[in-house]
């Protein structure tokens, strides 16, 4: 069983190379997982790795071929 790692939000924010405030708005608006202990909030990072894989996008786009 793999050990789930969580986060705080300092960690995520230099993970993201964002501004603390930045995460905590994205929190807000529901836009990253996020787990909330007590009136601590944490991130896993297995979910915070899947979340960036899921919202990065390729900026080469593929050439179709004749």
């Amino acid at each position: 069983m793999e050990k789930q790692v969580l986060l705080k939000i300092k960690d995520v924010a230099e993970m993201l190379n964002m501004a603390e405030i930045s995460v905590y708005n994205m929190v807000y608006r529901h836009e990253i997982p996020f787990i909330k202990i007590g009136r601590n909030l944490r991130f896993d990072r297995s979910k915070i790795s899947a979340w960036i894989f899921e919202n990065s996008h390729d900026k080469i786009k593929s050439e179709s071929k004749p």
